[in-house]
Parts: C-alpha cells; structure tokens; sequence
C-alpha cells in the first residue's frame, strides 16, 4: 500500500524529498504525467507542489484516512514528534459522484502520550 511506504519514508517538514520522488516515481507508473512547481525553493523546503490533473470519471470516489502519522521538527526539538490523523473524503454532488475533495487533521500527540 503506498500510505504505508510513504508514512515509514523520513520526512521531516522541509526535508520531504524522499516522499516527492516516490510519489512521483508511483504517478509515472500509473502512465500520469505529473509536474512539480518551485515553490519550496521559497520557504527553504526540498519539494514543491505536486500537479497531476485527472479527467473525471463521475466515479463515486473512496475515502482515505491516515492514522498517527510522525511529523518531526528539527529546527524545533522542544516539540518532539507531533503525531497526525487526516482524512481525504471526495466530495459529492447530489447524484453521489465525487466533484472535488476534502481534507481534515487531527493532532493526536496529546491522547498518543495519555496512553
């Protein structure tokens, strides 16, 4: 599963170059074309934004959820490992067919360290 390879990549906030050229590599794979824009050479990060445009299919879409993925911040290691949920949800139209997508994330570091 791609999630899984991606989550278990080291990506550091600024330092994601690893996971770019995976997605990449994988979007290449599935015949995609797939361009990266400059972006991060303006906030001192190693990857820009990724574009992949798709035609749409009308299809009903599936929903992704991500659980407790480690975010490290090395410029600040007071903060330690912050731990993330987030969710992909396509969004619907009034027949079911996904017209866009939306996004939601949750910290849970504080309920991580309860344990």
């Amino acid at each position: 599963m791609l999630f899984v390879e991606l989550a278990a990549l080291p990506s550091p906030p600024g330092e994601e170059r690893a996971v770019a050229d995976r997605v990449l590599d994988y979007l290449s794979t599935l015949g995609l074309e797939a361009d990266e824009d400059d972006a991060g050479t303006k906030v001192g990060s190693t990857i820009g934004n990724i574009y992949c445009r798709l035609e749409a299919t009308g299809g009903t879409g599936e929903p992704v959820f991500f659980k407790d993925k480690p975010i490290f911040f090395p410029d600040q290691p007071e903060r330690g490992v912050t731990y993330w949920n987030w969710s992909l949800v396509p969004v619907k139209d009034g027949s079911g067919s996904a017209i866009g997508i939306g996004s939601a994330l949750l910290s849970t570091r504080w309920w991580r360290r309860a344990r």
